[in-house]
């Protein structure tokens, strides 16, 4: 039994007739003004994007009811949709009625004979955003210490993606980097994505939509409902192809490095910058419900949470890397490459027949199988190595000192200089570790480094 307003087998469908205009309506972060209309019933979905709340005013409403309980208009702004909504029966408004969303949805409901119309103004604002804590929970105190080193992405059967998965891209967003993003993906992972001629509805697939804004309908797709997956895209991100990819990722069931079991380890949270009017959830990875595939911390993955707009002074980052900040404060986070790792966690989890976690791995260095190649088992390797099973490191045509080099107990110095590129392994004895200083270094002064 379904909620007033929805319909379908798990009640995922908004009950409405095709005489309703907006239908769903895309919740931007700036005032937004419509004059809604239609006959008959209609059921309206403002929806923001997740970690966000709508402000919705109300001006005028018509037509005229004395008893308020069959309304024209009704209201749900709470979370729980099965609740009776705000009803309104036709008022011209002095002042508007202003109402926060319990969350990132309002369903807007009328239901009557004669035309009705309701004049609304809208917009988001940035209540809370998604984060996770960086103090551990005593509830991980038990976890297997191989695996507080690592990365993660969603086992949950459900939320994988069945392959091809199909898309569709708004004319608007004709010109912009969406199929980069997509082509980026299916060229170095073995997912494969079918383009669609038309707005994908009542099934599941990513819709990309051209709005003021950028952002994520949802992290989780379950498929077993009957629903598309949005991914707005405003200017900020019209062409810049890695922040639509981010996206995309995080659709897929990837989990944020700043979610990480483990990342209190790694990176220092500054709760003490964030404005005051913004709350951020304390949540964490569990791993119950999540999978590593061995791969580890990755400070320059594609999926690091940007929350530049919740600090309070500007010029001191809230999240900031424990080890050499004063070093990783150039590279963390960034939208202008996917890193090994981040292509990695695909494949390892939509291409299970490279099997990530076999001991031994075939490969050397960490690299894995790559899937393009699988039928001759070449392995896909990190930056600086090469080979069919990442075994060398890589050469370049350049002058270089020599690739593999032995530390000692004594200093020794290494010096380039000049356009080249150069790939260098140091070694130490079994039960010792490489201490490095770098005295000089000058180079193009770039952020993300």
């Amino acid at each position: 039994l379904c909620p007033t307003g929805f319909k379908g087998d798990d009640c995922s469908e908004l009950d409405t007739n095709d005489s309703c205009v907006f239908y769903e309506v895309p919740v931007p972060p700036v005032d937004t003004e419509h004059h809604l209309f239609g006959f008959g019933k209609c059921v309206r979905k403002l929806k923001s994007p997740l970690g966000t709340k709508i402000n919705l005013e109300i001006k005028v409403v018509t037509p005229f009811k004395i008893e308020c309980t069959d309304s024209p208009i009704e209201i749900k702004y709470q979370e729980d949709k099965g609740a009776t909504g705000l009803k309104l029966c036709g008022y011209f408004f002095r002042k508007p009625i202003s109402i926060q969303s319990e969350n990132n949805e309002i369903i807007l409901l009328s239901n009557n004979e004669d035309q009705n119309r309701i004049h609304i103004k809208y917009k988001y604002v940035k209540i809370k955003l998604l984060l996770a804590s960086i103090e551990l929970s005593n509830n991980f105190d038990n976890i297997n210490q191989d695996d507080r080193n690592k990365r993660s992405i969603t086992n949950e059967k459900k939320y994988k993606w069945n392959t091809p998965i199909k898309y569709f891209i708004a004319k608007a967003l004709k010109d912009s980097h969406v199929q980069q993003a997509i082509d980026n993906i299916q060229n170095n992972t073995c997912i494969k994505f079918i383009k669609s001629k038309n707005e994908i509805k009542n099934e599941v697939g990513i819709n990309f939509l051209s709005t003021y804004f950028c952002a994520l309908s949802d992290l989780k797709v379950d498929q077993n409902r009957k629903t598309p997956t949005y991914i707005f895209v405003g200017n900020s991100c019209f062409y810049r192809t890695f922040v639509i990819q981010s996206f995309i990722h995080l659709t897929l069931g990837v989990k944020s490095e700043t979610d990480r079991v483990d990342s209190n380890l790694y990176i220092y949270y500054n709760k003490t910058n964030i404005k005051p009017n913004v709350f951020i959830p304390e949540s964490r990875d569990d791993p119950k419900k999540t999978t590593t595939y061995g791969i580890e911390f990755d400070y320059g993955s594609l999926t690091h949470y940007v929350i530049n707009d919740a600090r309070k002074d500007p010029n001191i980052p809230i999240i900031t890397s424990k080890k050499y900040p004063q070093y990783y404060a150039k590279m963390l986070p960034q939208r202008v490459m996917a890193s090994f790792n981040d292509y990695k966690l695909l494949n390892c989890h939509y291409c299970s027949y490279i099997k990530c976690e076999r001991k031994p791995s075939p490969c050397k260095n960490y690299g894995y199988l790559d899937p393009k190649k699988y039928s001759k088992k070449i392995c896909k390797c990190p930056n600086g190595y090469s080979g069919s099973k990442c075994e060398s490191i890589r050469k370049t045509k350049d002058k270089c000192p020599s690739s593999k080099l032995t530390a000692t107990s004594k200093t020794k110095e290494i010096k380039l200089s000049g356009e080249k590129s150069c790939y260098i392994s140091i070694m130490a004895s079994k039960s010792r570790y490489v201490s490095l200083s770098i005295t000089i270094s000058s180079s193009s002064e770039v952020t993300p480094c």
